[in-house]
């Protein structure tokens, strides 16, 4: 069976269908930064879990939108 697309689509690998594997490895990027600096600065665990909540998915959902 053969498809037509159209001259402009842009078929591209994605994972889950949404998010390009070039975006998902800058936010594991991005979340690897974020949890080293906060994991060595501060000692409380609950500080950590809401910062790290804050910071990273307020860029996640940027890169979704």
């Amino acid at each position: 069976m053969k498809f037509i697309f159209p001259q402009n689509y842009n078929f591209n690998n994605k994972l889950f269908g949404f998010i390009d594997y070039s975006t998902l490895i800058l936010n594991i990027l991005w979340g690897l930064i974020i949890f080293l600096f906060i994991h060595f600065i501060i000692p409380n665990i609950t500080l950590k879990i809401i910062l790290f909540i804050i910071l990273f998915f307020s860029f996640f959902l940027l890169i979704i939108i």
